[in-house]
Parts: C-alpha cells; sequence; structure tokens
C-alpha cells in the first residue's frame, strides 16, 4: 500500500488550497471588495476549518481507512453513490483547471500556440505524475511548494518601493456585504481541501495537519493579495486578468533580470501541473472504489484523455471560467457543507468494527 508521511499530506493540503486560487480569483476579488479584499480568505478559511473538522471527526472513526473506503464498506450501494457524487465534482474541477492553467500558458507564454497542443502537453504530464500515485505526488509538491512559497515571502522586500499604504483605506468602505459576496467566492475554492480526508487516513492527515495546510494556504493567498493591493490598487488590480503576474513585473532587480516573471513562473508551473495531478489521481481512487475490478492505475490514461477533452467542451474561453466563480461556491456548498454534516451524523463503524 502506499504511504506519504503526514508532513507531505500538510503540504498537499498547502497546495490545493494555493496552487490555483492564486490566478483565479484575485481580480474579482478586488473587483467586489476593493480595498477590503485582504479579509476575504481569512473569512473563507475560517467557514472551511469547520468543514474541515465534521470530515476529519468522520474519519477518526475509521483510523485505517480514507472516507472513500469506509463509505463503501458501510453503505455498499449508497455510499458507492457518495464516492461517485465526488468523483464527478473532482471530475469537473480537473476539467476546470486544466483548462484554467492551458489559458494562462496561452496568454502569458506561448500565444501561437494552438490551445489543444498546450493542454495535450499538461495531459500527458498529468496523466504520468497520477499513474505514479500518492507518493509521486507528495514527493514533487513537497519539492516544489516550498521553493513557491519562500519565492511568496520575498515578493513584500522585492516590491517594498512601490508600497501605496493608501490602497488599503478607508477600510471597510466597500461594505460588510461585498466583503461576505467575496468572501462566498473564495470558499468555492477553499473548499477544494477538503477531499483529502476521502483519499488519506486520519493517522495521515488529521485535524493539526489538515489546519496547517489550510492556514498555511490562506496566509500566502491573504499576503499576495494584500501586496496586489499595496503595489498595483484595487481599481488597477481589479481590471487585471491576472493580478498576480502585473505584481511580479513590477519587480526590476538588474538590467539583465527583468523578467522577473519568468522565474517564478517556472516554479510556480510544476506546483499547479502537480495539483491538477492530483484530480487524476482522485478521480481514478474514486472510480476504483466504485467499480473494484478497474485498476486505479490503467484508468488514469482515460481519465487523463477525458479532461483534455471536456475542458475545451465544458469552457468556450477564459470569460467561462470567470463567470463559474460565482456559481460555483454554490455547488461546494452541498459537497463541503452539507454532505460532511449527513456523513458527521450518520458514517459509524458497525457495532462489530468497533475496537
Amino acid at each position: 500500500m502506499e504511504r506519504i508521511s503526514k508532513r507531505q499530506a500538510m503540504w498537499m493540503g498547502a497546495g490545493i488550497s494555493f496552487d490555483a486560487t492564486l490566478i483565479s480569483l484575485p481580480a474579482q476579488l478586488m473587483g467586489l471588495s476593493r480595498q477590503d479584499s485582504w479579509l476575504v480568505y481569512l473569512l473563507a478559511g475560517a467557514v472551511v476549518a469547520v468543514c474541515l473538522w465534521m470530515l476529519i471527526r468522520v474519519s477518526k472513526r475509521f483510523e485505517g481507512s480514507d472516507l472513500y473506503e469506509a463509505l463503501v464498506r458501510r453503505f455498499k450501494v449508497a455510499g458507492r453513490g457518495v464516492v461517485l457524487l465526488y468523483t464527478l465534482l473532482i471530475f469537473f474541477i480537473l476539467c476546470r483547471d486544466l483548462r484554467m492553467l492551458t489559458d494562462f500558458v496561452n496568454i502569458q507564454l506561448l500565444q501561437k500556440t494552438p490551445l489543444m497542443a498546450i493542454s495535450l502537453l499538461v495531459a500527458v504530464t498529468i496523466v504520468f505524475i497520477a499513474r505514479g500515485g500518492i507518493e509521486m505526488l507528495g514527493r514533487i509538491t513537497e519539492l516544489y511548494l516550498p521553493l513557491l512559497l519562500l519565492v511568496v515571502l520575498t515578493l513584500p522586500l522585492l516590491t517594498a518601493k512601490e508600497f501605496e499604504p493608501r490602497y488599503f483605506k478607508p477600510v471597510l468602505d466597500s461594505g460588510i456585504p461585498q466583503v461576505l459576496k467575496s468572501g462566498w467566492m473564495a470558499f468555492g475554492y477553499l473548499t477544494e481541501i477538503l477531499i483529502l480526508p476521502f483519499i488519506l487516513p486520519y493517522k495521515i492527515f488529521n485535524m493539526r495537519n489538515g489546519l496547517i495546510g489550510l492556514g498555511g494556504g490562506v496566509f500566502f493567498l491573504t499576503l499576495l493579495i494584500a501586496l496586489d493591493l499595496l503595489t498595483l490598487g484595487p481599481h488597477i488590480g481589479s481590471r487585471f486578468m491576472y493580478p498576480n503576474i502585473e505584481l511580479i513585473r513590477q519587480i526590476r532587480i538588474t538590467d539583465f533580470l527583468d523578467r522577473f516573471d519568468i522565474a517564478v513562473i517556472s516554479i510556480w508551473l510544476p506546483s499547479i501541473v502537480t495539483k491538477i495531478g492530483y484530480g487524476v489521481y482522485i478521480v481514478s481512487h474514486g472510480l476504483h472504489r466504485v467499480f473494484p475490478s478497474a485498476s486505479a492505475q490503467r484508468l488514469t490514461t482515460g481519465v487523463g484523455a477525458m479532461a483534455m477533452t471536456c475542458s475545451m467542451w465544458f469552457f468556450e474561453n477564459s470569460i467561462q471560467l470567470l463567470k463559474l466563480n460565482y456559481a460555483w461556491p454554490a455547488v461546494m456548498a452541498v459537497y463541503g457543507v452539507l454532505v460532511p454534516l449527513l456523513l458527521l451524523l450518520f458514517l459509524r463503524p458497525r457495532k462489530n468494527q468497533l475496537s
């Protein structure tokens, strides 16, 4: 059986919270809550922490098993139905992230390369990563995510001369309802960390590791959006497609390194590709739980090919990805709040399984 360490599980939680969110939401959040955008991730993170607590409480009842396995063993039919629902959810997230990365690379790096060619290259990469299993995913995350976070920590020093503290004032001028609406959008992305108890047992992913991973992701997201506000301002920042990239482009270290954004993107790309690889692995793992005769490793190729096709089919362009952010939190509220609450109430080991 594949094993990962608690430390790797913690990094995985931080990566799921951080990698995709940092390019998907900042512009929309600044457009809604303006100078109060730095509060948004903190509010959403607090709600997600409660949802995470519910799932980990359930996971603790089945210490040697992940929740996918616990559901199938406890309720053979209904349990497989819940596993299939979560698998479909993760597949949609996989398609969304794959299309988001494809568009990003096409806009920022390879403008003349066809979208399908970029998507194919990413799909082949994530399939090979996912075929290596959870151990490979954990090791790649442990290698690249700390480097990315270290770079983010240096950004305040590198952009300090561009700071305009007046962009933070007046506090709550946009109104509490706008801040709550922005927090609702951020909730839709941060909730993705809740999938980890379904694939990792309690002894690997407990509440402490979960909170550290979630807290780390929230901290660095808050740091980045605060830097966006200080450097670009809410009015200009909200008009960029990728404000975090524009933030990094403000950095000029020497005349020979005036494209510092390329160096940062080269570190971020392996992290986001690995995050998408989680999706392929989790979907394959979920299908294996629903259909035990199917090999999870062999399913990865088909899942990757289907994800590449559906990423182009589901989303015509980047605008549709942005529009999805307004409706997506309602979907995640069902999977992240309602279903965990039902599992907390009803998913318990049989009496003959209790030690």
